[in-house]
């Protein structure tokens, strides 16, 4: 989505819609850090550009089956979507989710 959205949404729809059911790891899947490290799939300028302007609904998500949502958000600097109904419960590593995503201001609270 974030390399090209027009060919990812013509492909496999829109990412609100996506079928997440059975992935268990989303980390830096938003990762918007273009220091080597911080995410492990951001390697270009583009992927990071791309990453900090991300606030697309993905309210719908299945996470239930997530295990992994390490730096999630980290950097992600425009997200800000409701995404407190999110099942969480089997998520063991969960570190700088929202690391440096200055706009995120949703309420996680119901996170158990």
């Amino acid at each position: 989505w974030l390399a090209d959205a027009t060919a990812a949404e013509a492909a496999y729809g829109h990412i609100s819609t996506w079928k997440t059911g059975g992935v268990t790891d989303m980390a830096d899947l938003f990762c918007a850090s273009e220091t080597n490290g911080n995410c492990a799939s951001s390697s270009s300028s583009d992927h990071a550009a791309a990453a900090a302007s991300f606030n697309e609904d993905i309210s719908a998500w299945d996470t239930s089956g997530v295990t992994t949502m390490d730096r999630m958000f980290f950097y992600a600097s425009s997200f800000n979507r409701d995404i407190g109904a999110w099942a969480v419960h089997n998520v063991k590593y969960m570190s700088q989710m929202f690391a440096l995503a200055s706009a995120f201001n949703q309420d996680i609270g119901g996170w158990a």
